[in-house]
């Protein structure tokens, strides 16, 4: 069981006395986790249209009670376009967490779609490839001498003695769908990098370098290690990211059309067309690929990395955009019948590790959109 779900289940009341003592313990342990515990409970707010439907209200307040008094807190509504009013599924999402203490009888033709799960393909110079899960303890190939430690999903990569001798290694580590993997740099960066994406990085970076650069296709999220004197790069197709020591995420698939930086601490620069746009923490810029235009807004920044914590949460976000995380997530593809659907907005949040029928079952039971699964092919119909 993951710490979202044991916290799930004790805000819900259906934990039993072992699990809310573990969750306890685990609060006990350190001010940190405190502090991770109450960020948790911050994602579970509601974004409601300006109505305040009184069905939704009645569902909120349910789902409120089972808060216990230590954590309960008033979430504030926000106010939406009447254009989202068909397509609020907070609250359903937020019942997600039930997900995982009621039993379901799945169709056999979706019981194969399961959440994704950390695994990667670590290819090292030399074009060697090896398959990477969180169970393998040391990395070894034939290709180089060089070992990386494989702890707990985390790909490790310790300074070596003599790092000029390994200066120009690089590798790759290419995440598919349905999976994610989090690599750790030998200075201390951390990488998480999500389904459907490609990380290029040097195994070491060495004294005589003037920048430390990566790059990067797809979604990663980064936590740069501060070095003053060697700043930080990460390079996409469309613009180079320049770190200053911070937390971000860069989300730059081919085929969303669209790069989008997210700073959630720290700040950060993107250079794109001769020009540097400068990001404060809660900013986000987002580049057209198309067009060249650059937007640059504030935002909910740790909505935009909430998927390194296993959750997905969708800020008003067209139902289009939100098939493409949940296709890359459980590897499946999808088909609109009415293309006019794409643009549908949905604002919600769930776990990552939910199944995927259930999660396309609260949906229908909140808007007038239906989904049937063939195959692996999701079909959207209304």
């Amino acid at each position: 069981m993951t710490l979202a779900e044991l916290i799930t289940r004790c805000l819900l009341g259906i934990a039993t006395a072992e699990e809310q003592q573990r969750l306890q313990a685990w609060l006990d342990a350190s001010p940190e986790h405190r502090a991770e515990y109450e960020r948790m409970l911050s994602r579970l707010r509601a974004d409601l249209l300006a109505e305040e439907p009184a069905d939704a209200r009645r569902a909120w307040r349910v789902f409120e009670q089972h808060l216990s008094v230590g954590v309960r807190r008033r979430l504030a509504f926000r106010r939406m376009s009447k254009y989202v009013a068909a397509a609020v599924v907070v609250l359903a999402f937020l019942s997600a967490a039930l997900w995982y203490a009621l039993p379901r009888m799945d169709d056999e033709r979706v019981a194969a779609i399961v959440p994704g799960s950390p695994k990667a393909m670590l290819q090292v110079e030399g074009g060697e490839e090896v398959e990477i899960f969180p169970d393998m303890t040391d990395v070894e190939t034939h290709a180089s001498a060089w070992t990386m430690r494989n702890e707990g999903g985390i790909l490790r990569y310790d300074m070596p003695t003599r790092a000029d001798s390994i200066r120009s290694q690089w590798h790759t580590l290419t995440v598919p769908r349905g999976g994610e993997y989090t690599v750790l740099l030998a200075d201390g960066t951390k990488i998480c990098v999500n389904s459907e994406s490609r990380l290029r990085y040097p195994v070491v970076f060495a004294p005589a370098d003037t920048v430390r650069r990566v790059f990067v296709s797809g979604e990663a999220y980064f936590q740069v290690a501060r070095h003053e004197s060697l700043p930080f790069e990460v390079c996409t197709e469309h613009g180079t990211v320049r770190v200053y020591g911070t937390k971000f995420n860069v989300h730059d698939y081919a085929d969303e059309g669209r790069t989008v930086v997210t700073l959630l601490e720290g700040k950060v620069g993107y250079m794109v067309g001769g020009h540097e746009y400068r990001l404060s923490p809660g900013g986000q810029l987002t580049l057209d690929h198309a067009s060249g235009r650059v937007e640059e807004k504030a935002v909910d920044a740790l909505a935009y990395c909430s998927w390194i914590d296993g959750v997905f949460e969708f800020n008003s976000m067209p139902l289009e955009r939100i098939m493409k995380q949940l296709s890359r997530w459980y590897d499946v593809d999808y088909r609109f019948e009415n293309q006019e659907l794409k643009r549908r907005l949905f604002t919600g949040i769930t776990f990552r590790r939910a199944p995927l029928r259930n999660l396309l079952d609260q949906i229908e039971k909140t808007t007038r959109i239906h989904f049937k699964i063939e195959n692996r092919t999701i079909i959207i119909t209304n």
